[in-house]
């Protein structure tokens, strides 16, 4: 087990042995490790990567010769070379020089941002707007952040950028509640959680399991057989959902950011990631399947359930179960006649009605129908419910 430190760590395979990806136990914060193994044409293909806020980290590798990089803006790079025997261990400690500063060279305090990400755009296009906002910013497009027990909360970068939000009058399955449709700007990078959150992430934190669908729920039948572990905890309250978050940030203080749910906005900007479409894939329900668990693959409310996370395909910013599932819970107060007063005031980071008794769910769930599992699709529910469709995800930001 190498022991690297450093700023960015890359072990990169010399030869063509097989590689176990490293088990995550650390916080997602400044180290950057790779694991690579050699393609047939040379150039080497990403096995995984690992950032952390710790000055050392251990990875589990197979035995065999290994080239360690470690760089760091404004340091010399160190590289050297690592065997590693059979229930042996390595460790490695490095000390990087820094390099004198040029006058002629460019600030990296003064540079230019990249461009927002405005709608519409494909996703190799969503992809290079996440590389380009996240070499900017100095952070990874995904970031895993240990949050109890060793369990991992995986997220991905979503850029600045524009769309227009709600649905067009002209959309199949359209609601009243979904316009007048209206161009949002989301001025601030964030990270959005890859899925809903699951049973093990709330048991970590809160140390109970409300879900209907768990060993131990009243719907523990229809998972007879099944590990839940992965499952999305449901039977949960958008207050139940605040104290999740305020758990996670008494124990987070030095991330540098803040845990909290997505706003309405931003939510269905992440949803879309650049379409414009009544599902994040195209305007065919039929193919929702694909995408989502919903009433049309789940069995419906008789026989029906929630799902595993992440067996569905994602949207082109990486991420799972955005239709389906479970309804998520978001941070505004719902308005049905929202759309039509402040955002067209200001279409800048919208953050619903000041005041309200009902909150917002987005994204459809295990026993809707694939017209309520829409991008666009928006509803109400108060606060304090608790139903064996909703959950939530949580988003990441700075605090500046």
């Amino acid at each position: 087990q190498p022991l690297l430190q450093g700023h960015r760590v890359q072990a990169a395979c010399r030869d063509k042995l097989p590689l176990h990806a490293p088990r995550k136990s650390w916080r997602s914060r400044i180290f950057d490790c790779q694991t690579v193994e050699p393609g047939l044409d040379g150039t080497g293909r990403i096995v995984s990567r690992y950032r952390t806020t710790r000055e050392s980290l251990s990875i589990p590798l197979e035995a065999g010769d290994y080239r360690v990089l470690v760089e760091k803006t404004g340091f010399e790079p160190f590289e050297t070379s690592v065997t590693i025997t059979r229930d042996g261990d390595h460790s490695l400690e490095v000390a990087l020089v820094a390099v004198e500063s040029q006058e002629d060279e460019p600030n990296d305090a003064f540079a230019v941002a990249p461009a927002p990400a405005v709608a519409p755009f494909n996703s190799d296009q969503a992809l290079a707007h996440q590389e380009a906002w996240a070499e900017y910013l100095g952070q990874p497009v995904e970031m895993t952040q240990l949050i109890g027990d060793g369990v991992e909360l995986k997220m991905t970068l979503i850029p600045p950028g524009e769309f227009m939000m709600g649905s067009p009058e002209s959309e199949q399955g359209r609601r009243d509640n979904e316009g007048p449709q209206h161009r949002v700007r989301i001025t601030r990078p964030f990270y959005l959680g890859v899925y809903p959150v699951t049973q093990t992430h709330w048991g970590s934190v809160m140390g109970t399991n409300p879900s209907w669908f768990s060993e131990g729920g009243s719907r523990s039948h229809r998972v007879s057989g099944l590990s839940t572990a992965d499952f999305p905890v449901e039977r949960v309250s958008w207050e139940d959902a605040q104290q999740f978050i305020g758990r996670l940030n008494a124990r987070s203080e030095e991330t540098g950011g803040v845990y909290r749910l997505p706003t309405e906005a931003e939510w269905e900007y992440a949803c879309r990631s650049g379409t414009t479409t009544r599902y994040y894939f195209g305007d065919v329900s039929a193919d929702l399947g694909d995408y989502a668990w919903y009433r049309g693959n789940t069995g419906g409310m008789r026989e029906g359930r929630t799902h595993r996370v992440g067996q569905k395909r994602p949207n082109a910013w990486g991420l799972y179960d955005m239709h389906g599932n479970v309804w998520e819970w978001c941070s505004d107060w719902y308005g049905s006649d929202y759309y039509a007063k402040p955002p067209l005031e200001d279409p800048r980071d919208p953050r619903g009605p000041e005041s309200g008794s009902i909150r917002v769910l987005r994204g459809g769930g295990w026993y809707y129908a694939a017209v309520l599992c829409r991008s666009a699709v928006r509803r109400g529910i108060a606060p304090r419910n608790r139903l064996e469709y909703l959950g939530f995800r949580v988003a990441f930001s700075s605090v500046d």
